[in-house]
């Protein structure tokens, strides 16, 4: 077995459609084979240990709705969330608020109600993503359907989330649903 040998066979991998990522693993794992042998005293191609993995691809941009299909989402969203009952609401304000101000869902199910300032439209996200606080500020409509949930959020001393699904803060998956 020798270098061209294990060019063929990444090149073909390659041709499978395996992914970048499982064939840097399947290298990593016949070079620890490898190594394994050479400790062992077998003869061995230096060229296999100089066979480069692909290279690692930048991750692409995260994809965004179009204007029309936003504008088709937040339509039915807001048609479904009319009601004035909690969940209507409750969904209402967490919808708004990632769509109106881009905050991510663990940044989103982060807030506090101290961290809210309705008087003044803005929220402070605290350690985002870069682990610093920073401020986003509230559209008209997401003021309104904060104000909304608060009057329907029950009140629950010991939870000071913002937001409240069955008395406790929900998780990322609850929202993604």
């Amino acid at each position: 077995f020798n270098r061209p040998d294990l060019e063929a066979w990444l090149a073909s991998r390659h041709q499978d459609d395996v992914s970048d990522v499982t064939i840097r693993n399947d290298l990593a794992r016949f070079r620890s084979l490898l190594k394994f042998l050479e400790d062992r005293d077998y003869s061995l191609d230096p060229g296999l240990f100089r066979v480069k993995p692909p290279k690692k691809r930048s991750k692409p941009l995260p994809r965004y709705l179009s204007e029309t299909d936003y504008r088709w989402l937040e339509t039915n969203v807001l048609q479904a969330t009319e009601e004035d009952t909690y969940n209507a609401c409750f969904d209402r304000a967490w919808f708004l608020m990632l769509a109106h101000t881009g905050v991510r869902i663990s940044e989103l199910l982060d807030i506090r109600l101290a961290d809210v300032n309705l008087a003044k439209g803005v929220t402070t996200i605290r350690g985002g993503k870069p682990g610093r606080d920073r401020v986003v500020y509230l559209t008209p409509r997401l003021a309104n359907a904060l104000t909304r949930y608060l009057h329907q959020r029950p009140d629950l001393p010991e939870i000071d989330h913002l937001f409240v699904l069955r008395g406790r803060s929900p998780s990322d998956r609850a929202i993604q649903r």
